[in-house]
């Protein structure tokens, strides 16, 4: 047990000086670590990275899907990591990257789609994403339009299309908006999908993210 001075104070000069060296020699202590709590230790979901989230990188041309049709229904270029999946619907759509003032929400370039008929369907753009099973992620996406119409953001399963972890139907015009969604992902793999059912409309697509969000039930 460790003595204070003070109390030593009536000692002889060399009882003091032996307490002294004693404590000088004495190893410190290491602070003991409160382990977390169960709770605590459960840390939510990593965020995941996106292949090219800003849209800056290469735009590769001729877009999975439909692209056996004559004429495609498909055509352009779509931003690297992505991919169209319209080749179901009846549809006909046109890429293309979008660059100068006034069009990216920010950097260099963006996503323009440009919606030229639908007859059954939806025009669909979509970016697979690995994520932790069970974990509760919140997906982003900025998108602006020609004049205001519909835009469907999603969450959903590879293996699964007609299955949504999460979905969200959101009226776009003019200006950008943030499309905000979150939902509990039980799969390891998620894919973020822009879908529009609306002809005649182009659309601008920038920055899309996806992170952790808040655990379920809480």
């Amino acid at each position: 047990m460790l003595v204070s001075f003070v109390a030593l104070s009536s000692v002889a000069g060399g009882a003091v000086s032996r307490q002294r060296l004693a404590a000088q020699k004495a190893p410190a202590v290491p602070a003991t670590r409160t382990a977390p709590a169960p709770a605590e230790t459960a840390a939510a979901p990593a965020p995941m990275r996106l292949v090219n989230a800003a849209f800056e990188g290469a735009y590769i041309p001729k877009p999975t899907g439909g692209g056996s049709v004559d004429p495609p229904k498909v055509t352009g270029v779509v931003a690297d990591g992505r991919i169209d999946s319209s080749d179901w619907a009846g549809v006909r759509v046109r890429y293309a990257e979008e660059m100068g003032k006034g069009g990216p929400h920010s950097g260099k370039s963006c996503q323009r789609i440009d919606v030229d008929s639908v007859g059954f369907g939806s025009a669909q753009v979509e970016q697979a994403v690995h994520v932790v099973p069970g974990g509760t992620y919140r997906a982003s996406l900025y998108v602006r339009a020609s004049r205001p119409t519909k835009a469907e953001l999603w969450l959903r399963n590879p293996a699964q299309p007609d299955k949504a972890f999460a979905m969200k139907v959101c009226n776009v015009g003019p200006t950008w908006q943030r499309l905000e969604m979150e939902g509990v992902i039980d799969t390891g793999i998620a894919v973020l999908m822009l879908a529009a059912k609306h002809a005649g409309v182009t659309r601008w697509v920038d920055n899309a993210a996806i992170e952790a969000g808040r655990p379920a039930g809480a």
